[in-house]
């Protein structure tokens, strides 16, 4: 038993010995360039809901495809539902793709900001060489009668200068015709 377990462990070296390791850092493709973002957006979600926000993936090389392309959550804070489409099979060059991502938030969630990270991979590079880094802020939920309020608030002021100006055209008529007279 022990000699087959070294006769193992010698031809594993001998294996080993013959192998070639290629280590690979973010520099062996700086040939590849890639935009990511959530298109400027400030992400901003109510605690007890569904949210659903864009992820934009730019092939910013002008005469080069990738392929198979995916993101992945990287310690995600909250549960993710979905990302649709879950790959591109191609980005031509200079495309820009949107994969949506649906996340819920639970009402336990503390009100406050969380970091966000999603890993980018294809069949040209492997996941962690590109990433969005970002974060989404959960506020209290936001009272429907408040919107209704602004709302009531801005009709008003409308109706009042609508009003206001009739008025002053109505007045503006008489006076041109007394001047007439």
């Amino acid at each position: 038993m022990v000699t087959m377990l070294l006769l193992c462990v010698r031809t594993a070296e001998a294996a080993i010995k013959n192998a070639t390791v290629t280590v690979l850092t973010e520099q062996d493709y700086s040939d590849i360039w890639l935009g990511i973002s959530t298109g400027g957006y400030d992400l901003i979600t109510e605690l007890s809901s569904t949210y659903e926000f864009r992820v934009f993936v730019k092939n910013g090389m002008p005469e080069r495809a990738l392929h198979n392309v995916k993101i992945a959550p990287n310690n995600f804070p909250f549960a993710i539902n979905s990302i649709t489409p879950s790959s591109f099979q191609e980005i031509k060059p200079m495309e820009i793709v949107i994969f949506w991502v649906n996340t819920s938030i639970p009402s336990n969630a503390t009100v406050g900001k969380y970091a966000i990270r999603f890993d980018v991979s294809s069949d040209e590079f492997p996941a962690g060489v590109f990433s969005l880094s970002s974060e989404i802020k959960v506020v209290k939920n936001i009272k429907t009668w408040l919107y209704a309020l602004y709302a009531f608030i801005t009709l008003l002021i409308l109706v009042v200068f609508f009003y206001r100006k009739r008025k002053i055209l109505l007045e503006e008529k008489k006076l041109g015709r007394k001047t007439r007279e």
